[in-house]
């Protein structure tokens, strides 16, 4: 299964540290000849010993690795098989993966997912998100009620960052609300 990952995320992508091998197989950086990365772990050559290799998984640089890898994600397909080797990853290196490690690798996911899809998205989505909350905000008749509706659109942010006029333009609606309401409970 690392191997599957391996190749998902690139070897030319894994930045193996030799201080860490080395702590890992409790011996010191001079003991070591060469290290090798294979598609199964890190091969290591020990000074008057045989090699071992090391999966991939027992290093500490592993989560940071997959957490760039899934950033790195271009395309939804690539991030989809992603995905779906790290669920087989998960539950057949349970004790690898903690639960809190997979919930943020999951988040990780969905937001990145969200990201490439908003940016496939065309103008006329943001447009329609733009125009929906327009008119939730002039029906908002509190702050609080503001106050809830701008942390509900900044859910929504990744459509409406590639259009920084429409989010303007909504940043300017709510400030107008914002003001309105002031005066309103100042009346």
């Amino acid at each position: 299964m690392a191997t599957k990952l391996v190749e998902l995320i690139g070897r030319e992508n894994l930045w193996i540290v030799l201080s860490e091998v080395a702590a890992y197989l409790g011996i010191s950086t001079r003991s070591i000849v060469l290290i090798d990365l294979w598609r199964v772990g890190v091969w290591v050559h020990r000074r008057h010993q045989l090699a071992t290799i090391v999966s991939y998984r027992r290093l500490n640089c592993w989560i940071p690795v997959i957490r760039q890898a899934i950033a790195n994600c271009q395309e939804l397909n690539h991030l989809a098989q992603l995905r779906s080797v790290l669920e087989e990853e998960f539950n057949k290196c349970a004790e690898v993966y903690t639960s809190e490690v997979i919930e943020e690798l999951q988040e990780l996911i969905q937001t990145r997912q969200a990201q490439l899809e908003a940016e496939k998205a065309p103008r006329w989505k943001a447009e329609i998100l733009m125009h929906g909350n327009l008119t939730m905000i002039q029906r908002c008749q509190t702050q609080a009620e503001l106050d809830w509706l701008w942390e509900e659109m900044l859910k929504q942010d990744f459509y409406l960052r590639r259009y920084p006029n429409i989010r303007q333009e909504l940043e300017q609606a709510m400030e107008q609300r914002s003001q309105y309401l002031q005066q309103k409970g100042s009346a």
